[in-house]
């Protein structure tokens, strides 16, 4: 059995991002989409070549558990009776701009607003991810300290320049079983890192990419890079249990009730979670089809994946190119997102987690708010 201390997973979450209100009685209705399960390298290359953003998300509002609308969302999006249950894929289908054209889309927007629902999710880049445990062994010595005030800025622009060949990622982790790189091999991909970062050096402006170039040059002779030796090598993903988890940790005077997922649900089954020593119970897995929040997720968390997929993996260029092209119909339905968005922000920025690079945080921001 796994004992986790809810505080000691929530409380640096919450000082380092002075999170307020993290400690309100909510209830989360859960879905996610994009889960791959694990992700990791071949000789083949990666298991998944291109893994879109997992989201795990879905509605939420103040206070216990309490009756939601469905039938009323069922009428505006003019569900077919012989329909179970809602999905995505009965509001549209298609790419995230595809979607923003249905007016069933819009209508269900239209429905979270009158139902006073929040938006809450942890979404993940898994390519991502895969990373940033290069920037953070190497600043973690204390004669770098200094430059974990730039810790985002430095694994986006790094995740840039690998991200730029997924074949090539690939091979060069398998080569080295990253993330288990160990000492012996620990120079020799940094040098590998740091030819990849010459040969795209037009990829970053000249000071990233000089900022970037030192922080490698520094980590040649860093002992140990703690987060690349005495790892499950060629593993980049093992789960994605850790972000249900962290949900459960953050809020933990919520009600979590979390969509039926048999490998999730055998990883928490081996979780005990305590509050100063206090077991505590407050998520349970329930079928999607007799619980209406659960539906209303669905839908929800398959538009924001489309949405973090789009913008992590378009470049500027087209999305810029994307978001002037909006039609009027996109333009309201995109206005009526980011309304319901920032509400929840408002309410606690705790709700909306994202482990993805700055610059598609900052793309993300663009295309939703125009600016």
């Amino acid at each position: 059995m796994r004992d986790i201390d809810v505080n000691e997973w929530r409380d640096p979450a919450i000082a380092l991002n002075r999170l307020v209100k993290a400690d309100g009685v909510y209830t989360f209705y859960y879905d996610e989409t994009n889960n791959i399960r694990r992700l990791h390298v071949t000789a083949e290359g990666l298991n998944v070549r291109e893994p879109m953003c997992f989201v795990l998300g879905g509605v939420a509002h103040r206070g216990a558990p309490r009756p939601l609308d469905v039938a009323g969302l069922k009428a505006a999006v003019r569900l077919q009776a012989s329909a179970h249950e809602l999905k995505l894929a009965h509001l549209g289908k298609g790419d995230f701009l595809s979607l923003l054209k249905s007016w069933r889309v819009e209508a269900y927007l239209d429905w979270l607003k009158t139902e006073a629902l929040l938006i809450h999710y942890s979404a993940v880049d898994p390519l991502y991810w895969s990373t940033v445990d290069i920037v953070d062994s190497i600043i973690s010595h204390e004669p770098l300290a200094h430059m974990q005030r730039f810790h985002m800025k430095l694994k986006a622009d790094l995740f840039t320049i690998l991200a730029a060949d997924i074949d090539d990622i690939a091979d060069l982790f398998h080569r080295f079983g990253y993330p288990d790189v160990g000492e012996a091999s620990r120079e020799a991909f940094i040098e590998e890192l740091l030819q990849r970062l010459d040969d795209r050096e037009g990829l970053l402006s000249g000071f990233a990419g000089q900022m970037l170039k030192g922080v490698l040059q520094a980590g040649r002779g860093r002992d140990p890079l703690v987060y690349l030796e005495d790892e499950p090598p060629n593993t980049l993903l093992d789960s994605f249990v850790e972000f249900f988890i962290h949900r459960i940790c953050l809020f933990k005077h919520a009600h979590h009730l979390l969509d039926v997922e048999p490998v999730i649900q055998d990883r928490l089954r081996n979780c005990a979670f305590h509050d100063a020593g206090v077991v505590l119970d407050t998520y349970r897995f329930v079928d999607s089809r007799v619980e209406p929040g659960i539906q209303a997720s669905d839908a929800l968390v398959g538009l924001l994946g489309k949405l973090f997929s789009y913008v992590t993996r378009t470049d500027q260029a087209q999305f810029i190119a994307d978001r002037r092209r909006l039609t009027p119909g996109q333009s309201r339905a995109l206005a009526k997102l980011n309304a319901l968005l920032d509400q929840s922000d408002a309410e606690t920025p705790a709700l909306l987690h994202q482990v993805v690079s700055v610059s598609a945080m900052r793309a993300g921001q663009f295309f939703l708010q125009g600016h």
